[in-house]
Formats: C-alpha cells, structure tokens, sequence
C-alpha cells in the first residue's frame, strides 16, 4: 500500500476475555505501525466487528494482528479471526474522492466480506436506476438471525437520528409477547437497544439513539415468521428521520434501450468516462475502445510488442491506456514479463509477453481483448428523443441503487435533505 493512501480494514474476531485487539498495517513482518485498530473493545466469547477508516504512513507491505494477553489468558486459551479485509479507498475512488467514515463506505457496500480483488477495471453500463427513500425499513430486505432475533441492518448506517413510527392496518391483531425496536451491532448480544413496541405496547420514546449512541439496526422478537407476520399484518412500519409516519417509497428508472446501445456506454478508461448530460439531453462520449486484435503490431526485442497509438480511433495525447487483461498489469516504465506500458513521447503502447515470437500470434491471442482510452475531442449525440423530462426524486436518509451488467450491489446514499436532481454528481459535490 502507497504512502498517503486512505485504506479502510475490516476484521471479526472471537476472543474469550476483554483484553485489547489491535490490526495494523506495517512495513515489514515487524515493523511497527500505528496505523490500523488499536485497542478495541472485545465483548468476550461472541463474534465482534472492527472497522477503520484510516491513511496509511509510510510504504505498507504486511499487515498484522494483536491480542493483549497479558492477563486472563492461559495455556489453551484460543482466540479466532473472520472476514478480514483491506481496501485502498484512493486506487477504488481517486484522490480526494474516498470515503471519509467507516460508515459511507458501509452504506456502499453494505456486506460483512468481499474477496481479494486486484481492481480490474470493468465496463458497467446501468441499466436503471432505483431510488429507495423516506422509509429505509423494507420488511423484504434480506434479514440476519441472531439467536432468538431478526435483524434488519438500517441502509445508511445509522449515522442520523431516526425514528420508527406507525401506521394502523387491522386492529383486531394481538401483538402479545412481540417487540420491535432498534439495537447497536449485530452479535446477538444486545447490550445497547431500545424496543419501540414491547410486549405488543407501543412506547413513548421512538428514537434509535440510547446511551449516546446511535443503534444502526431494526430487530424483532420473537424471530419467527408469526410474530412478524402479526406486526406488519397489525401495522405499515416506517423507519425514517421525520417522526411522523411515511409509506415505503421504492421507484425504479429504467435506463432506455436505445441509451444502453449507445457506442461506448458505461465506459471509463480512468478519469475519463462516457455519461449522459441529463440537462442538456445529450450523451457525451470521451472515451474510446479498440480491439487489440484489429491493431497492427510490431516486435522489438524478447516478447516486446508494441503498436502505435495513434492507429486507435482519434485518441488524445496520453499517459496511459486502460487495458481490461488481468494477464497484463500496467507498469509505469519498461518491465519485466506479462507487462505493458506506454511511451508518452512516441505515443507508443507496449504489451511485453515473451510467449510469443511473432508479431502475428501475438495479433491473434488480442482478438477480443480491449482497450479504453480517452478520446481527443468528446463527441456529442443528441439523445433528446430517448429521455423524458421526469427527475429521480431521491428522499433523505435513502439510496440510489445501480443495477448493471456487473451485479446490482453499488448503491450511493443520500444523506441530507430531500431533493430533486439533475447532475448527480452536482448533488454529491453539494452535498444534497
């Protein structure tokens, strides 16, 4: 990991006694570093989750884990480890771009775990776009159950007051012996919650802050399907920052066919990407692709294929190519084997592979393996007969979900008041 770069480490443990639990990154297998977890709080014999938003220090090549054992532990004694990560939140978003908290990185990847990825850039055009608000508690989101409870984990991260208020459906139902409420974390071990409705009552307090601490999920006891069919049977429940009632809004935009056909949608060759200018109703195109296949290419030493630049389709002047092969990383100057690079004086785009000898095999092997680079002058087309006038009306505390043809898990919050929107980037900018 670079210097200066914004990671973010998770990692689960389960520890039998309350000693401190550190994770850090470092320089070598013992080097030290104060970078990373330090110290944290376990709740003894269930699993506990840590996650940091941090920047690194120096050049970070290891990383490490550390539990105080200086008292209570003895010979026997056993300690485990689970869904341990690192992600370089400066090569995922840019400079400048990263998430700030554990808590917006979270809102965007909301799961416990994702595997190594080396951050192969992919092509992901959207295909609509869902904009859920208002009432963050959806009754058929995918739950956790944590011993005799069902826990729903709140979309934005509980980084706001909420409160969960109720509309009236049927009642002739008996919530007898049933309770719904907020709770902190999700261990099963709820040390920090507050019920809304206990034993059926609905209580005078709604809030999800208790103990100076905001509760970040929905649980329900008991976790079985009657008691949840009785509350959603007896009541329309809303989990919302107003503390009043609003009904579960959900509204998908479809992305038009046409749209989606359009050369070069949901590129990006970095910085540059292709996007739809929703105001002025006109797709801008500022990246290229081409077929390494279709290029000419020349030899020049053991495995150095090289091809000129310029032979692409109007490029700009540039530094660097994005290559979508996991076979060729980039390297910023001549490397070694399974490489490629560019010479920005030539404008020359090297691929060093020392399994071919011929220029020709070489042309062969790229057929149908892409490049992306930005285009010298974008071009512009008028898209105004494919869009309607209609905004996406995004409420606060909700999400805007882009399903695509890489899965439909990339979701952006939406953390202040409610807006209506052009220029998405314009309200992430300002905030909206």
């Amino acid at each position: 990991m670079p210097n200066g770069h914004v990671i973010f480490l998770h990692a689960e443990t389960y520890a039998p006694y309350n000693n401190g639990f550190y994770f850090s990154v470092r320089t070598n297998s013992v080097g030290q570093s104060n970078v990373g977890i330090a110290n944290a709080e376990i709740t003894p014999n269930t699993w506990n989750a840590f996650s940091k938003v941090t920047r690194t220090t120096n050049t970070f090549t290891d990383f490490a884990f550390y539990w105080s054992m200086n008292t209570n532990y003895a010979v026997g004694d056993s300690v485990k480890l689970r869904n341990v990560y690192i992600v370089d939140l400066t090569l995922m978003f840019g400079a400048g771009n990263e998430p700030s908290t554990v808590e917006e990185f979270e809102s965007m990847f909301p799961a416990s775990y994702y595997p190594y990825n080396e951050g192969t850039l992919l092509s992901a055009g959207v295909t609509e776009v869902v904009s859920k608000g208002k009432n963050i508690f959806n009754k058929n989101a995918q739950t956790e159950v944590k011993n005799a409870y069902r826990y729903y984990p709140v979309p934005i991260g509980a980084t706001q007051t909420l409160h969960m208020t109720f509309a009236d459906k049927d009642t002739s139902v008996s919530l007898s012996g049933i309770n719904i409420g907020f709770v902190k974390g999700n261990s099963g071990v709820a040390t920090d919650y507050r019920w809304i409705i206990q034993n059926g009552v609905v209580q005078q307090v709604n809030t999800n802050i208790i103990n100076n601490k905001l509760l970040d999920y929905v649980f329900i006891y008991p976790n079985t399907q009657e008691a949840f069919d009785k509350l959603t049977s007896r009541y329309d429940i809303c989990v919302s920052l107003e503390n009043s009632y609003s009904p579960y809004m959900s509204a998908t935009y479809s992305i038009p066919a046409e749209v989606q056909a359009l050369e070069g949608y949901g590129w990006s060759a970095g910085t540059p990407y292709n996007y739809i200018d929703y105001e002025r109703k006109v797709y801008v195109q500022n990246v290229g692709a081409v077929d390494l296949g279709s290029l000419t290419w020349n030899v020049s030493g053991a495995g150095n294929m090289f091809t000129i630049i310029s032979d692409m389709k109007a490029p700009a002047s540039i530094t660097e190519v994005i290559l979508i092969n996991p076979k060729y990383p980039h390297a910023s100057v001549t490397s070694g084997n399974m490489t490629y690079w560019i010479n920005t004086n030539t404008q020359t785009l090297y691929i060093r592979d020392e399994s071919y000898v011929t220029a020709n095999d070489f042309k062969s092997a790229m057929s149908g393996v892409y490049a992306y680079y930005q285009l010298a002058t974008p071009i512009e087309t008028d898209i105004s007969q494919y869009l309607t006038d209609n905004l996406i009306e995004v409420g606060a505390g909700g999400t805007l979900t882009f399903p695509n043809s890489n899965g439909n898990d990339y979701h952006i919050p939406v953390p202040s008041t409610e807006t209506y929107m052009i220029d998405l980037q314009e309200a992430i900018e300002n905030g909206n």
